[in-house]
């Protein structure tokens, strides 16, 4: 199922979780900037009146920025929008595969009832987050004709299905985010290691010729030194290509059991047993966090 074929609810979170995490990554790095040019001004004109008040007023934008980020939260909004935009993805694959607990019973207005009241409990338990979602007509239904589809599908077809637009889909995204967050830890820890050997040269210089110290940022590169400390522990590169290279590969495991399959049981443990696997990702985005919104 592609995104527009996922249930309204799904999508509706996914963007909530997509716009806040790129909200609050923009102001994060302008609060780095900020900081990084108050610093930068306060080292090159602490003594002119007009250079000292413009970086007292980037610190005060900066201190703005954080009051603003305390107050809103804006990264629990985002672990929770994350959390149930995976919850309805799940539950709508395990729907369209009729697996448990929406298995292959005659009457499928049963399976149909059963999943609604498990959409309605994930929008309960993040009832909270309500005010963040922005939803229109392009968001469609919760019960979408490609679900209902697979669903009536054989065996067989169900399975190609699943393993070509959920498992494979799936494995190529853990893949390429354990790829991109490998290369950022990397990329993060050479700007660390340059911007402390900057700042050691700033104090070397500053002993060696002290009539010229006003000259050497010390104090910049100190902060910015700090900022990508601080950058990358929220980031969390190391610790997010770990856990996404582990669930590609347990995920590949996975996929290789598919050849066991030769009917409704058989399938609906397979997809259990794979939809555990992806559950135990958004499970951990939840972890992070004390309580859902209530």
């Amino acid at each position: 199922m592609q995104h527009d074929e996922l249930p309204r609810l799904y999508r509706v979170a996914d963007q909530c979780s997509n716009e806040t995490q790129k909200l609050l990554a923009g102001l994060t790095i302008s609060q780095a900037i900020l900081l990084l040019a108050g610093a930068a001004v306060s080292t090159i004109g602490a003594s002119t009146h007009v250079l000292a008040l413009t970086g007292g007023v980037l610190f005060i934008a900066s201190l703005v920025i954080s009051v603003y980020l305390a107050y809103a939260n804006l990264e629990k909004v985002w672990y929770q929008a994350r959390a149930v935009a995976e919850s309805v993805k799940t539950t709508a694959w395990r729907y369209a595969m009729r697996a448990e607990p929406f298995t292959n019973v005659p009457n499928v207005e049963l399976a149909k009832s059963e999943y609604f009241k498990r959409i309605k409990k994930i929008h309960t338990e993040h009832r909270g987050l309500s005010e963040h979602f922005v939803v229109d007509e392009n968001h469609g239904q919760q019960l979408t004709n490609r679900m209902q589809q697979i669903r009536q599908s054989s065996v067989s077809e169900r399975l190609s299905a699943y393993r070509t637009e959920r498992i494979k889909n799936q494995r190529e995204w853990y893949t390429r985010k354990a790829r991109f967050n490998k290369l950022k830890a990397r990329f993060w820890i050479l700007v660390l290691i340059c911007t402390h050997a900057a700042a050691i040269l700033c104090v070397m210089l500053r002993v060696a010729y002290p009539i010229y110290q006003s000259y050497y940022p010390v104090d910049v590169f100190a902060t910015a030194a700090s900022l990508v400390i601080a950058w990358t522990s929220f980031r969390r590169y190391r610790e997010l290509a770990s856990a996404y290279f582990l669930a590609a590969e347990e995920i590949g495991l996975i996929d290789e059991e598919s050849n066991r399959i030769d009917g409704e049981e058989s399938l609906s443990e397979f997809v259990q047993d794979a939809e555990n696997a992806f559950s135990r990702e958004h499970t951990q985005w939840i972890a992070r966090k004390d309580q859902p919104y209530q």
